[in-house]
């Protein structure tokens, strides 16, 4: 069985043979050609093409209901013989892909070739569309499958919950001691009981490293987990990424009057091998997990479409795809649940350098000191320290909008740092990504863009509730919460700071569900703009804090800005975040569901069914 079999659910390998999915049809990669493009043959009518490679998806992101760790646990548990019975099925589905002559009468003679009726041959057909890799056709056992779960969400969170405070302490209980600790409680609560092999389990799936230094602390963890210090060694390009963010040194300007508005943060990922810049991001607002995610989004997907929403499609930047290790400093974005639970769902180990060793981060610390220099010589710079800038203006000689600093960033970067002999490779790092690439390395890419971006936001678990969900004292509702769990379970969301207007509710499948406010005429609003919203508030001695008080709260403050003659940089840097949101919006290359909508907002709301019978709240 290979051993990276279940890394190709969510990973898409570029290379001769592949299986991949074109507008939700199933090709095979027949030749890498220049640039970003490959040549497809479409496993239906056996047609051959060149497409771009930012049109091929992997074969999970087309799974119709098909849970994916199902699947990987099927590959775990999957013996020799049963293994290889899978992989004669998908021989035979592929002498029905690539046979000439009538679909009905090649499978006919497929099917009495193997010995199967025509009928089990489609049933397998079928299995492999939904996710066309060779453990879907692993013969299925009869009784509970690998890797479900028997717990009911009650119980499955009071051994959690038990796990959590009892044994990560640094009293350090044996496993024994959780056992009878989760009857005891069990008892009281009059829960069905837990056997032993089921919390044995989930402690035996905590992360070594965790356990180790919320047990032993953080030092006996470094000891026992920690790589040995030595040379810093990478074979090839995309086994080393590192990550970091720095305060750009240089004011920017709002759209609207080109009036000073803050240095922007930036965010940069570098592939360790090659020296080259996989992906950047650029934002008034200090760095958080929306920041990381969506460098490591640009970072990893092609980057044709990015460019062309852009009108840079005239640039070449071929360095793409998903790295085996990425490391970063200490810092609490880094250190949060959302990059770690992203990382593990597609593959990507997570390493963090030693504690007050920037030398660890030396090739992403170089690489912002050279965006830096470059920056310097750009209008409105602020220099490193305030004994370079000498008196320098530099609001005043504010010229360029956030926009236009994103652009120069593309060009920089893609057009003379990528064509630049680095001293310490001896050539540029482009050419020392093409010749990488040359050799057959492995390139792999996020199998579907929009669930790898939504798996990097900030999360949080919520309680469905007669009338939906509640963040942020915001109410959410769609027609298809109430198919995905019942009423009063917990749900894993996530949700984006900067637009709050919807929700990314995980269904059982993995995939992610869009939920709008319940009340669809409400405005998109960030996290910021409502912490604002309740500082207003709490000013004028009004402890309301619902939603109707939060929106009109939000409205005020808007009038103000709008109203306000003589704009405080910290107003126009509020309306900056909002145009730079906007644009990135009407900018953006990753599918959402219900991206357009023809609803007429100057109506009043209508009840849907579902809703009709949720006690409504007095004006």
């Amino acid at each position: 069985m290979p051993r990276n079999a279940d890394r190709s659910l969510l990973r898409l390998s570029v290379r001769v043979g592949e299986i991949a999915v074109r507008d939700s049809r199933l090709v095979r990669i027949e030749e890498r050609l220049d640039g970003d493009r490959v040549k497809v043959q479409d496993l239906a009518t056996g047609e051959s093409s060149a497409v771009e490679l930012s049109s091929l998806r992997g074969r999970s992101a087309v799974a119709n209901g098909a849970s994916i760790d199902a699947h990987l646990e099927l590959v775990r548990a999957s013996t020799d013989v049963t293994w290889q019975r899978a992989t004669t099925r998908e021989q035979a589905l592929a002498a029905l892909f690539e046979g000439s002559g009538p679909w009905g009468q090649r499978a006919s003679d497929i099917a009495k070739t193997i010995g199967i009726t025509r009928r089990t041959l489609y049933r397998w057909l079928a299995r492999y569309r939904d996710v066309a890799a060779t453990s879907s056709l692993v013969p299925l056992t009869r009784g509970v499958q690998p890797g479900a779960r028997r717990l009911d969400a009650t119980r499955e969170t009071l051994v959690n919950k038990i796990i959590e405070q009892e044994y990560l302490s640094r009293s350090r209980p044996s496993i024994e001691e959780i056992v009878r600790k989760v009857e005891r409680r069990c008892v009281e609560l009059k829960y069905k009981s837990v056997s032993r092999n089921a919390i044995r389990a989930r402690i035996r799936q905590l992360d070594p490293r965790t356990r180790t230094r919320r047990r032993y602390g953080a030092k006996a963890a470094h000891g026992k987990h920690a790589s040995t210090p030595g040379s810093f060694l990478v074979e090839h390009v995309l086994q080393s990424v590192q990550i970091d963010h720095a305060l750009a040194d240089v004011i920017v300007v709002d759209e609207r009057d080109r009036l000073a508005i803050g240095r922007p943060w930036l965010t940069l990922a570098i592939d360790v091998f090659c020296r080259g810049v996989l992906g950047f991001y650029v934002s008034l607002d200090p760095p958080s997990a929306t920041s990381i995610g969506m460098c490591l989004t640009q970072a990893c997907l092609p980057k044709e479409p990015w460019l062309l929403a852009r009108g840079l499609s005239h640039l070449q930047w071929p360095l793409c795809g998903l790295m085996d290790v990425l490391r970063a400093d200490n810092g609490k974005d880094f250190r949060g649940e959302p990059l770690r639970r992203g990382c593990r769902e597609h593959h990507i180990k997570l390493d963090f350098r030693p504690i007050a060793t920037p030398h660890f981060g030396g090739h992403i610390e170089r690489l912002i000191g050279t965006m830096m220099g470059r920056i310097h010589l750009l209008p409105g710079t602020t220099f490193a320290n305030p004994r370079e800038r000498k008196g320098y203006p530099s609001e005043q000689k504010a010229a360029m909008t956030l926009s236009e600093f994103e652009h120069w960033l593309c060009v920089e970067m893609s057009e003379r740092y990528h064509r630049a002999t680095h001293r310490g490779l001896g050539a540029t790092p482009l050419s020392t990504w093409e010749h990488d690439m040359s050799r057959g390395i492995s390139l792999e890419i996020p199998a579907d863009p929009k669930r790898f971006r939504v798996s990097f936001l900030p999360m949080e678990n919520r309680i469905l509730q007669r009338n939906g969900l509640q963040l942020f004292n915001l109410r959410y509702w769609s027609d298809a919460l109430p198919t995905l769990v019942r009423q009063n379970e917990p749900l894993l969301i996530r949700y984006d700071p900067r637009d709050l207007s919807k929700l990314y509710v995980k269904a059982p499948d993995h995939s992610y569900l869009e939920v709008p406010y319940a009340d669809i005429r409400l405005p998109p609003v960030s996290v910021w703009e409502l912490r604002a919203a309740r500082r207003f508030l709490a000013q004028r001695g009004d402890k309301r804090r619902n939603q109707e008080r939060l929106f009109w709260a939000h409205a005020e403050l808007q009038r103000i800005v709008t109203n306000s003659v003589n704009e405080t940089s910290r107003v126009r840097r509020q309306r900056g975040r909002r145009d730079a949101l906007a644009r990135e919006q009407s900018l953006a290359v990753v599918p959402t569901v219900n991206s357009t909508t023809t609803v007429d907002y100057s109506k009043p709301a209508r009840d849907l069914p579902t809703e009709i019978g949720i006690p409504k709240r007095r004006p």
